[in-house]
């Protein structure tokens, strides 16, 4: 355990870089001139789900340019494997995937490449459309429609919401994904009837907010508080995995893992609440404390294979954590003030987030009022002057009272907060 705050963060920067490192020896320079990353450390043919796309996706968070030579290269051999349908797969695949090809266009995304500017986007976009039926579900094949599922509805509005003129088709996701959430806990399952988990909420909330809408909607947030609710002591959440059969190949049963930390700090971290903070530090703490020495993650622990996609998971949750401000990761019960200073800034931060989201109509408010402002205050001094009303007294009583309630209301919350952190810190 650390025992400062500047102690936490250089172990978080010692991470990422120890990972950053571990990811450029797993890259793949193949004889036939292929370049990514491959599945996992040693394999030596690159891949697009699962390897490359997840490499270059990790190493753009890391700050890489997109145009330093090998970051390009890996770029352009990911684009060259489009198939002739305008889908992508990855190495195991004989077919387009609507999850591969939605990863594909989101990464694609990152470094600008979009349906207006690039043919091989505009045509995966066209595939990916295909794999949408009218009510907003969303399969793995054209030809699986009537089998959507959570995972490629999240994937496929996460990668839409980043191309033009996608409004109507991301409304629809939208609109399909929040009538399929559980009403009593607020998750999310793998496909309808089954049981919600916290992987897959986490996975739709994380889409929901790269489409745009807000932390403050409120089926958003009853997502994120159950997918807080299933943390483990240990910082972490469960692993995940998710089977599908597609008409493509009916023979074959395909799976997709997913690392159940990482995907939860990808949707925490877009909420600025203390619950949703401490619980995202707590995360971050398992990151850091559970990478191997090489500098990689492993996916099960019985399992000592370093995995590419799930090594580049953590270092994106690590990256989009350590961006935040650094006081977040201040040490729990290291200052007297700390809780009532994060409750201060939390408050603060939905204050500021709550004038931004309303900005415009403040300005038109404002603007009226400046219009009317002498109409408004010979309205006012009439009807004053018709009760009597001592203005004076009243504000001077008002303000006086206000001011009275607001103190002992915050020193209230700040004591039960800090007896309860008390409480917390002594079992």
């Amino acid at each position: 355990m650390v025992s400062s705050q500047e102690e936490f963060i250089s172990e978080i920067d010692k991470s990422i870089e120890t990972g950053k490192s571990w990811l450029w020896g797993a890259y793949v320079r193949a004889e036939d001139g292929a370049t990514g990353w491959s599945h996992f450390l040693g394999d030596r043919e690159p891949t697009v789900w699962g390897g490359t796309l997840d490499g270059i996706r990790a190493m753009f968070h890391l700050g890489v340019p997109p145009l330093s030579t090998d970051l390009n290269n890996a770029i352009n051999w990911m684009k060259g494997q489009q198939r002739p349908d305008g889908g992508f797969g990855s190495r195991e695949m004989d077919y387009s995937s609507s999850e591969a090809t939605s990863w594909v266009i989101i990464t694609l995304a990152q470094v600008g490449l979009d349906s207006e500017n690039d043919q091989v986007v505009r045509s995966a976009v066209a595939y990916l459309l295909k794999c949408v039926d009218s009510d907003g579900g969303v399969a793995t094949t054209p030809l699986d429609l009537d089998q959507p599922r959570t995972f490629p509805a999240a994937l496929a509005l996460w990668a839409l919401s980043s191309q033009p003129d996608s409004t109507v088709v991301r409304n629809r996701i939208i609109d399909r994904l929040r009538s399929t959430q559980d009403t009593k806990s607020g998750g999310w399952s793998q496909r309808s009837g089954a049981q919600p988990n916290p992987i897959t909420t986490a996975q739709v909330v994380s889409a929901l907010i790269n489409s745009g809408l807000s932390t403050d909607t409120t089926w958003v947030r009853d997502a994120a508080k159950y997918v807080v609710k299933h943390q483990s002591e240990t910082g972490a959440w469960p692993n995940s995995h998710d089977e599908w059969f597609t008409k493509a190949n009916p023979r074959i049963p395909y799976r997709t893992s997913h690392f159940g930390t990482a995907w939860v700090l990808f949707a925490l971290s877009n909420f600025d609440d203390r619950e949703y903070q401490e619980s995202g530090v707590r995360g971050v703490r398992y990151l850091v404390t559970s990478q191997a020495p090489s500098g990689a993650w492993i996916y099960e622990e019985y399992d000592p294979t370093e995995q590419v996609w799930c090594t580049t998971q953590a270092l994106i949750a690590l990256s989009l954590w350590r961006s935040r401000p650094p006081n977040l990761f201040r040490v729990a019960g290291s200052g007297r003030f700390g809780p009532a200073l994060l409750i201060a800034s939390s408050a603060f931060s939905k204050l500021l987030s709550w004038v931004r989201a309303h900005l415009l109509y403040i300005i038109i408010a404002l603007v009226v009022l400046t219009q009317f402002r002498e109409q408004i205050s010979g309205f006012f001094d009439v009807l004053l002057e018709f009760f009597r009303i001592d203005t004076k007294g009243i504000w001077t009583n008002l303000v006086s009272s206000s001011l009275w309630a607001l103190l002992i209301l915050t020193g209230g919350y700040v004591l039960r907060t800090l007896a309860k952190e008390r409480s917390n810190a002594n079992k």
